[in-house]
């Protein structure tokens, strides 16, 4: 019976041995969507990692900048080219 369990659980030789199980029946063309599927359970858990990483990111990029607006002690009225008005 499966378990629920974090990806970073799962190795390569449970999966070699959950595939080779439902091979051994005879159920050759069901073991080989049952490797798609898992194939895209990872690609995807990798991908939202990398995803979620970046967002995180951005985030702390953000609020570096709010942090600077809010310290800055400077003249308050400026053009975008740099120059004093």
């Amino acid at each position: 019976m499966a378990r629920r369990r974090p990806i970073t659980e799962v190795d390569t030789p449970e999966i070699l041995a959950v595939l080779k199980r439902i091979d051994s029946r005879g159920a050759r063309y069901t073991a080989h969507r049952v490797r798609s599927e898992i194939s895209r359970v990872f690609r995807y858990g990798i991908k939202a990692k990398d995803t979620f990483e970046k967002l995180l990111q951005k985030s702390l990029g953000i609020a570096q900048l709010m942090l600077n607006t809010w310290l800055f002690r400077g003249h308050q009225i400026y053009l975008s080219s740099g120059r004093r008005k």
